[in-house]
């Protein structure tokens, strides 16, 4: 199954619409604590969290894993998604929330504030939230 989600970034003045496809053979961890069907409402939040880490990746899994269950703790988080990039071996986290404050509190959390130092990251971590405008799902055949 994919997923098309829609998300709006807002850059003060300027805006720009960002399409992710998501597709499960592409995914190399997924956590989804509330529900197995995505659902998504137009008040989420999106936080991308993009970096090089000096960790191999089976390291990088254990990390995830050893993570997992504090990440199922965060209020309001719905779901996280762990990606790889096999041509530059950066990785990813794509978080959903269910709101602006429940963002909020995940970013001044410890969870958050240890992230650089679990991961290995090296140089500056790139961060992006995005609003959640629309959701597309296309149907199993």
């Amino acid at each position: 199954m994919r997923s098309i989600l829609f998300v709006h970034l807002d850059f003060s003045l300027n805006s720009a619409i960002l399409c992710l496809l998501f597709h499960k053979n592409n995914l190399f961890w997924e956590t989804n604590r509330l529900k197995s069907q995505f659902a998504l409402s137009v008040s989420m939040k999106v936080l991308i969290f993009h970096f090089r880490s000096s960790l191999s990746f089976d390291e990088v899994m254990k990390k995830a894993e050893e993570r997992e269950k504090q990440y199922k703790e965060v209020p309001g988080m719905d779901r996280i998604i762990y990606m790889k990039d096999e041509r530059t071996n950066e990785y990813g986290s794509i978080l959903f929330f269910e709101d602006e404050e429940d963002l909020n509190k995940f970013r001044i959390s410890d969870l958050a504030k240890t992230l650089k130092k679990e991961y290995n990251v090296e140089g500056f971590p790139e961060i992006r939230i995005f609003d959640v405008i629309k959701q597309l799902t296309p149907e199993e055949e």
